[in-house]
């Protein structure tokens, strides 16, 4: 984890604040093993041209993007692997890669391929001579020089050393590269020699670091300088090597590594004597500010925040040294006629009566049972406020609203709404009022979000009470009963702070004592920083709103709903910000309240939008679950293999500040841009063959998308059966099973049309047979040929066959006993070759057939003769005149007598 160390002097907690003067701070961030380092003994610290930081430490190199440490570590066949790993010196080279110093050898180092390159070696053999280099220099002409270990250099060009490079004894007169870091020379009464940082920032702060890790700041070069923080690191370790792009410092030590960050605070605390709550900030009407801390029961009233402040006592005078008030005043308000109210726990209400312009008379209202009506129902009072008839209205923590008719009278009229039957139980403990016209009082209570409905003849018993609370299955309702704060605005819209669901609101087409209320929800799963809202305060805008959360602010837009964060970078320190509703100062200056005081602090003074835009890079990819590939900052292009299909790409944009509040977006190709939050990768799972442009970016600090895009080209390869060639054949293939299916249907047709027509053929020889067995014959005639039927199809095999067929069917058809057995002995085959053969010849079984000439001769039978109908089923081979009459009807679709009628033949 990395450990952090935050050095900030207040001048201000032991004198007078300077309200809105800048406050220098130096941030430090210690970096070692514990946050991924690969040692501690970090050697040298350098910036390629991408921005991308390297560390070089005795157990090899290592790369940062301001997230995570990658040990870079020399692969199986690269030249590196014949040294150690104990970089003592790299510097940026003009190629875009970076010289490494190893112990006393040179190599070079690729940042595109992240080899070494074995330099040492081909040097000595170019310059024929062994050498031991114990410095390397970069110039600003493309050249490096390499002091040796005997005294002489080596002067080569980056774009080729090998072959220019040459001995020289004499240090060569070129223009090196310096980190740039002392720009002052001797100042503040250090000598140039002795400080690691000497620069002025664009405000004309100064800034040095000494060699001891003393950080000073002054308002000028000329001083004068106050030490601002301490750097713990070894004696005489540190060195300064470089700034990043966002203007961050990095020391390297025997301890690790430092990053400081040095800048104006845009806030100013406001001086008290002890760290207290803050409960409420409030303005009078002569404009002075007044501000109650309730740990140290304290009013301080400012006339000018840029002076000290005036303490109230409980005798109601204003102290110039800090005095109590006596009571933990937690609410404050001003009426019309300039008197100050203060709501006190567990102490009542107080009155404070102006007497001149330093003193008030103080009168204090206490619960008091044997005077009811004419005390508060608690001594808890949460919040007051005024409506326009000149009435007050108390929010008590335990006993619920009250309601003062005449606040300035002697003895003021106090009416508890709590003691109305319907008033509802669970709102007795109210944190904050708001009121909504004449007629409709809301209220932020523990239990929900009430609303008082006040009848127009001002009969309090009439008094109408709704709450609103989160309903399990509904969306629409209230996000979270603890409700922290209300605020309505001139758009006719309510927003609601909640303990634990962000910004409800309500718009001003809804009214907020309508049972039919739905509330719009502003919370982390619509894309809020966080889900604790405590108060909230109009920015001025028409549409904007500020929200104060318990570790940062926000400011929100519900129409687009966008939000503007000021999180701990933009602190610099871990704010804890209190329940008091913030003060408007105008020119987007406010005054907060935190747990331990309150800040002055100006919105629009976002010290990091100073600062150059951080890039966006790509870090590393995992191809098909394998792990991390780590690519380089210019890449641009990533190209998968036909087998690989799943890719996850990590990225980071390189802050080195305030890493951990960046949001990050994504889109493919054209898309729209898909929030990631805080996650710095994006993966794609099964992705089709082509070319896709994958485009990320950033936000700042406070949530503002940059104009950092950056693009990376994915291709995927097809497979050959992706390819056009292969699609071809998907289509060739297609064509073919279309024609093979095609032509095997007309085949079928073709087949079951010939089947049919010779079946029919058949039968109607049938027929002809019956007709002429009908005629007279003499007996000593010979006997007529039978006709075959057209068998232009048939082969003669098979036309013998059919021969013997008819034969047997002309000799059996009255026989009812005639089977299948005595037609296959008939024919001279065998059951099984008798039924496939007239399958394939007729389509039907021999029984079918046996069946169907029977019924074919009836119907004959039956159309041309007058012969009984029983006798012709006897004559047919039927036994059985209504299985005849069965077997009929399933063949012609009617019965044999009704077919007789339909068909008779004059």
């Amino acid at each position: 984890m990395k450990r952090s160390l935050s050095f900030i002097t207040f001048l201000i907690l032991t004198a007078v604040v300077a309200a809105f003067a800048a406050t220098p701070f130096c941030h430090i961030r210690h970096y070692d093993e514990y946050d991924g380092l690969s040692q501690r003994q970090v050697k040298q610290i350098a910036k390629d041209s991408d921005g991308v930081l390297w560390f070089a430490t005795w157990n090899g190199l290592n790369r940062f993007d301001g997230y995570k440490f990658e040990h870079i570590r020399p692969q199986i066949d690269d030249e590196a692997r014949s040294y150690s790993e104990r970089f003592r010196d790299i510097k940026p080279a003009s190629t875009g890669g970076l010289w490494c110093r190893i112990d006393d050898k040179i190599l070079y180092f690729n940042l595109s391929t992240h080899r070494f390159t074995d330099i040492h070696s081909q040097l000595e053999k170019k310059l024929a001579t062994a050498f031991d280099v114990s410095q390397i220099q970069t110039a600003t002409d493309g050249r490096t020089v390499l002091k040796c270990a005997d005294g002489r250099y080596i002067l080569l060009s980056d774009s080729n050393p090998v072959e220019s490079a040459a001995f020289t004894d004499e240090r060569p007169k070129l223009k090196y590269h310096s980190p740039g870091t002392r720009k002052l020379g001797n100042v503040g009464g250090y000598r140039n020699e002795d400080l690691l940082y000497s620069r002025a920032d664009s405000t004309g702060t100064a800034w040095l670091i000494t060699r001891d890790g003393t950080v000073l700041s002054a308002p000028s070069a000329a001083g004068p300088y106050s030490t601002i923080a301490r750097i713990d690191a070894p004696d005489g370790s540190l060195t300064c090597c470089t700034i990043d792009l966002r203007g961050n410092i990095w020391l390297r030590s025997n301890d690790g590594a430092f990053c400081l960050t040095l800048g104006q605070l845009p806030y100013t605390y406001l001086a008290h004597p002890e760290p207290s709550i803050v409960r409420g900030c409030v303005r009078d009407p002569k404009g002075r500010i007044w501000i109650s801390y309730s740990d140290s029961k304290a009013v301080a009233v400012y006339s000018d925040l840029s002076a000290a402040p005036r303490y109230l006592g409980s005798d109601g005078h204003l102290h110039d040294s800090f005095v109590s008030f006596g009571s933990p005043i937690y609410s404050m308000s001003a009426d019309p006629q300039g008197n100050m109210w203060f709501g006190s726990k567990p102490d009542g209400l107080f009155r404070l009566t102006p007497q001149s312009a330093d003193a008030y008379s103080v009168t204090n209202f206490r619960h008091d049972p044997a005077k009811p009506g004419l005390t508060p129902a608690a001594n808890d009072i949460y919040d007051i406020i005024f409506d326009r008839q000149g009435r007050m209205w108390l929010a008590t923590m335990r006993k619920g609203i009250d309601c003062v008719l005449n606040p300035t009278s002697v003895a003021p009229e106090f009416i508890h709404l709590g003691q109305f039957a319907d008033y509802p139980q669970n709102a007795v403990r109210v944190r904050r009022l708001a009121i909504i016209g004449d007629s409709l009082i809301t209220a932020a209570t523990t239990g929900g979000f009430l609303t008082v409905g006040l009848p127009a003849e001002k009969r309090f018993d009439r008094t109408s009470f709704r709450l609103h609370v989160s309903r399990p299955g509904d969306d629409s309702s209230l996000g979270n009963i603890a409700v922290m704060n209300i605020l309505p605005d001139a758009k006719g819209r309510l927003f609601i702070a909640t303990e634990s669901d962000g910004v409800n609101m309500l718009p001003p087409e809804i009214s907020a004592d309508s049972d039919s209320a739905r509330f719009v929800h502003f919370d982390t799963r619509t894309g809020m920083p966080v889900d604790v809202a405590l108060s909230l305060a109009p920015t001025g805008s028409a549409d904007d709103i500020l929200v104060v959360s318990n570790k940062m602010i926000y400011i929100l837009d519900p129409l687009s709903g966008r939000t503007v964060t000021y999180p701990a970078s933009f602190w610099h320190r871990h704010m804890h910000f209190s329940e008091a509703a913030p003060l408007r100062l105008g020119d987007n200056r406010w005054l907060l309240g935190l747990e331990d005081g309150a800040i002055s602090v100006n919105l629009d003074r976002a010290d990091t939008a100073l600062r150059p835009v951080p890039p966006v890079i790509f870090t590393s990819v995992a191809l098909q679950n394998r792990p991390d590939s780590l690519i380089s900052a210019r890449t641009d292009s990533i190209i998968l293999s036909p087998d690989e299909r799943n890719i996850t790409i990590n990225f980071a944009a390189l802050d080195y500040g305030s890493t951990e509040d960046l949001q990050y977006q994504f889109s493919m190709d054209d898309s729209d841009w898909n929030n990631l939050g805080t996650n710095r990768s994006v993966t794609f799972l099964d992705m089709d063959p082509g070319e896709y442009r994958l485009h990320v970016r950033s936000s700042d600090s406070s949530g503002n998308w940059l104009d950092n895009t950056r693009t990376l080209t994915l291709i995927v390869t097809p497979t050959f059966w992706e390819t056009p060639a292969a699609y071809v054949l998907y289509i060739l293939a297609i064509l073919l099973i279309i024609v093979s299916v095609t032509w095997t249907i007309v085949y079928i047709r073709r087949m079951k049309r010939k089947q049919k027509e010779l079946l029919a053929a058949y039968l109607r020889l049938v027929d002809s047979h019956t007709e002429s067995a009908e005629l007279s014959t003499p007996p000593d005639s010979a006997p007529q040929q039978q006709q075959q039927p057209s068998t232009a199809t048939l082969s003669p095999a098979d036309e013998a066959f059919m021969g013997r067929v008819m034969d047997f069917i002309n000799q059996n058809l009255g026989n009812p006993d005639a089977g299948i057995d005595d037609m296959a002995a008939a024919t001279a085959t065998s059951r099984s070759s008798l039924n496939r053969k007239m399958k394939s010849l007729l389509g039907v079984t021999p029984a079918d057939f046996l069946k169907e000439s029977r019924i074919s001769r009836a119907a004959t039978l039956l159309s041309e003769t007058d012969r009984p109908i029983k006798e012709i089923a006897l004559d047919c081979g039927f036994s059985d005149l209504n299985y005849f009459g069965k077997c009929f009807k399933a063949a012609r679709k009617t019965s044999p007598t009704a077919y007789r009628r339909e068909h008779r033949t004059e």
